[in-house]
């Protein structure tokens, strides 16, 4: 087995309809710069995101999250009868991401000795727009698998150091994707 065989991609993972309308939903939403380790770096990261809870004032936050938390746990689990002997729980930590012109993040992994996270999740929401491309590479940054962009696209993979991966930069339009992290 290689490296890229761990990641598995998901098509269709939710009614088309509810993309649209997640999208529309985002469109009326504030986001904020997201950070790295070091706060905000646009050199290393240029995007916007924001964290979703169902702890949130908003009820269809609150909807959104529990129905995205929903479509995660049902892939995450056939990802696990793939792979019996991973271990992860069913608690998720799931942030909106916008990249724009020129939004990118260079190559790194999603787990670290301060978050501990076992699996990443990645729905691409939509595909109109240029660049924007996820990237997997080897330990030399050798670019391992290059993930083509579709509407309704469900990515998961190890949050370890094996993995690292990147979103290359946005040429034109905006990149809409939910990212997710079991741990």
């Amino acid at each position: 087995m290689q490296l890229k065989d761990c990641i598995q991609v998901y098509d269709h993972v939710m009614a088309y309809e509810h993309i649209g309308g997640l999208i529309k939903w985002l469109n009326t939403q504030k986001f904020t710069a997201a950070t790295t380790v070091g706060g905000i770096n646009t050199k290393i990261r240029k995007a916007e995101n924001l964290g979703m809870t169902n702890n949130s004032k908003s009820q269809t936050m609150v909807h959104w999250h529990n129905y995205l938390h929903f479509n995660f746990s049902k892939y995450l689990q056939d990802y696990k009868t793939k792979f019996p002997k991973l271990s992860f729980h069913n608690h998720f930590d799931i942030t909106a991401l916008k990249y724009e012109k020129t939004g990118h993040y260079s190559y790194h992994h999603d787990s670290s000795w301060e978050i501990m996270r076992t699996m990443s999740c990645i729905l691409m929401l939509n595909n109109d727009y240029e660049g924007g491309d996820l990237s997997f590479a080897d330990q030399n940054n050798k670019e391992i698998l290059k993930v083509e962009k579709q509407s309704n696209r469900m990515i998961i993979w190890p949050s370890n150091f094996l993995f690292p991966h990147a979103v290359l930069p946005v040429k034109e339009g905006k990149r809409y994707s939910i990212v997710a992290w079991a741990f």
